[in-house]
């Protein structure tokens, strides 16, 4: 994941520029999908990662980890958790969880509009809100019996769908591309 650097313009709170170009970094693995004009979602994931033997692959021959247990995968998410809130004590750019279910007709948009405020019209990330939400992850776990290779550290991995913490970053900038 590139790191992220305060801009070379005025700086100040929740203003970043990535230091490597993401289209460049991703190339067709990104998507992007238009809500309206100002807003974006942008919804990326490595396509090689989606499927058990390939994730099994990465732990064991890229990162050699040679038994990928539920404590491996929570590293990895406890890596991310950490980096977000690093970048954001850095930037000073709130961390707030979304409200958990907006009155009819509020949106979240609507509830993070104050935080593009201090931003005073310039680039930058106004805040993150964060969510518990159900998506698509994977689970490892010990099968219950010893498999025919006799590896010990043998584990199923599988695809499934839990609930757990979404990040949403809402920003301004001028261009996308």
């Amino acid at each position: 994941m590139p790191e992220l650097g305060t801009s070379g313009s005025a700086g100040g709170p929740g203003r970043l520029t990535a230091q490597v170009y993401p289209p460049e970094l991703l190339g067709p693995i990104v998507q992007f999908i238009y809500t309206c004009w100002d807003r974006i979602v942008l919804n990326g994931y490595l396509e090689r990662l989606q499927r058990p033997e390939s994730l099994i692959y990465f732990f064991h021959d890229v990162l050699g980890v040679a038994c990928i247990e539920p404590a491996v995968l929570e590293q990895r998410t406890n890596a991310y958790k950490a980096w977000v809130r690093r970048v954001a004590d850095e930037h000073a750019i709130p961390v707030l969880a979304a409200p958990p279910a907006p009155p009819k007709g509020v949106r979240k948009e609507d509830f993070v509009q104050p935080f593009y405020r201090r931003l005073k019209g310039s680039e930058g990330v106004a805040c993150v809100l964060t969510s518990l939400e159900q998506g698509r992850t994977f689970v490892s776990y010990t099968p219950r019996w010893t498999p025919p290779s006799g590896d010990a550290n043998y584990r199923f991995m599988k695809a499934c769908r839990k609930r757990f913490l979404h990040y949403y970053w809402y920003g301004a900038t001028s261009k996308v591309a």
